[in-house]
């Protein structure tokens, strides 16, 4: 699992746009298409997808803050035989997410 916030250089108009691009930009050989839906990372709404690829989940939270500044990406890489364990504690993470004042 990663976190980090950085600005919104490719300036996207949306979270789910971000979303979108970070899937496609996936190596991967299956035809499935990415599940993307709305999100809460703590108190802010974003986007979610999730793509099941080779035996391997990758989750994606993008939520941007609100008024601007930083953009936060949380990810989860996991082991398909691990996801239900690893997406509970991914969710847990993502709910306890809290903005610090920006200076």
């Amino acid at each position: 699992m990663s976190v980090y916030g950085e600005p919104n250089s490719l300036e996207w108009t949306s979270d789910t746009e971000g979303i979108r691009w970070a899937l496609d930009n996936e190596k991967c050989s299956s035809n499935q298409q990415p599940d993307i839906s709305r999100a809460l990372v703590g108190t802010l709404t974003g986007a979610k997808g999730k793509l099941v690829c080779n035996g391997q989940l990758l989750e994606i939270l993008l939520v941007f803050r609100t008024g601007g500044g930083p953009i936060y990406w949380v990810t989860l890489r996991t082991d398909i035989t691990h996801a239900a364990k690893d997406e509970a504690v991914f969710n847990d993470f993502a709910a306890s997410f809290k903005l610090i004042r920006w200076q």
